[in-house]
């Protein structure tokens, strides 16, 4: 996915926070950077002609959402081996990602109750 900002009064309105930083092309670079990442998922920023362009690697970020839909399928219908496989794998592409977590956990937990009840 492309997104394109053209660098103009309005563009400093929607991110107020580029304001004192507008004629610094690094620092401009930076925040649009961040403000567009997405855990481990960086955009790459270019600043040309008064114009910001934002490449974001939609392809890998779906087909991770489609990993993390299996994997939730399949805690669901209690295969965790399987499900394990496919976190570990997430956890490893983008670990900073709560859900990843957060689903792995139930799953060990359930896991835990199975063997003691």
């Amino acid at each position: 996915m492309t997104i394109i900002h053209k660098l103009d009064d309005f563009i400093f309105e929607i991110f107020p926070d580029t304001k004192d930083i507008k004629n610094n092309v690094k620092e401009l670079r930076s925040y649009f950077e961040k403000y567009y990442s997405y855990g481990s998922y960086i955009p790459e920023i270019k600043i040309e002609d008064d114009t910001v362009i934002v490449e974001i690697d939609t392809d890998s970020l779906e087909s991770e959402l489609s990993d993390f839909q299996v994997a939730v399928a399949l805690c669901e219908n209690r295969k965790f081996n399987d499900a394990k496989k496919i976190l570990d794998d997430l956890i490893i592409k983008n670990p900073t990602y709560s859900d990843y977590h957060r689903v792995y956990g139930q799953m060990l937990s359930e896991e835990v109750l199975e063997i003691f009840l």
